[in-house]
């Protein structure tokens, strides 16, 4: 019973700091609409590349990098920097039958809230595949 309560003291607090790392920071995601970008591998696994606009830290993309790995959706994910401040190159691979529309959550929990796919905001809870596709 000890081990019980124990590890749902643990699982709370985790959560309770995942929820403040996501008030914390506010970010912004942009899509470029094209095939290559996002799109079904022959696995069906969700591929998808794109920039995450915000963390000016690396701290900032190790506390990402490991809120991504608690949603257990990927196989491989990698945040690379860019020439310019504060943008991130964004690569994910998921595992298979993963959809575009699990990482409403997983964005709005790691504070990107809006998402921009060819310069166009759109707000996160309405990200759908259909928004990358013409």
């Amino acid at each position: 019973m000890k081990l019980f309560k124990a590890a749902t003291v643990l699982i709370l607090l985790g959560l309770i700091s995942i929820l403040s790392y996501a008030q914390e920071n506010v970010y912004f995601a942009h899509f470029t609409n094209t095939d290559d970008n996002v799109y079904f591998d022959s696995k069906d696994r969700l591929v998808m590349s794109y920039q995450i606009e915000g963390p000016s830290t690396t701290k900032e993309i190790e506390d990402l990098n490991r809120l991504f790995g608690y949603f257990n959706m990927f196989e491989k994910v990698e945040f690379t920097p860019t020439s310019e401040q504060n943008i991130w190159n964004v690569y994910e691979i998921t595992y298979p039958g993963i959809k575009i529309i699990n990482h409403k959550k997983l964005f709005a929990t790691a504070g990107i809230y809006t998402v921009f796919v060819d310069g166009e905001p759109y707000p996160v809870d309405g990200f759908s595949m259909k928004m990358l596709k013409n």
